[in-house]
């Protein structure tokens, strides 16, 4: 059709294009459909400066494991997780003002989350 000859002459290439040019076209449109893909749902990396904040505040890796737990639907033990995270809050003067009441809305979140 007018559609093909158009991609045709776009690409510099005649009408009567061989059927291995659109197999490859075809191949590369998948190849960067799927690379897009993966680009929007992939989670961010978690480089090596989490890894030592993680070391320094317990609780950013009570959430990971809870979260993790939570996606893989162990919803027993990502309420473990947040229960462990609770405990592992800092004594009041050492928190910060926010930390505690964000760290009891996420747990709370999860409970509406799981119907716990």
């Amino acid at each position: 059709g007018a559609s093909s000859a158009s991609l045709g002459a776009s690409v510099g290439t005649s009408a009567g294009a061989p059927p291995s040019f659109y197999n490859e076209v075809y191949v590369y449109l998948l190849e960067v459909m799927h690379q897009t893909i993966n680009e929007l749902f992939a989670r961010p990396a978690l480089g090596p400066a989490y890894a030592v904040a993680e070391e320094n505040h317990p609780g950013l890796r009570w959430k990971r494991l809870a979260d993790e737990a939570e996606e893989m639907g162990h919803l027993e033990l990502a309420a473990k997780y947040h229960q462990e995270r609770l405990v592992a809050l800092p004594p009041e003067g050492e928190a910060s003002p926010e930390e505690a009441p964000t760290v009891w809305y996420e747990y709370g979140a999860f409970a509406l989350r799981a119907r716990d």
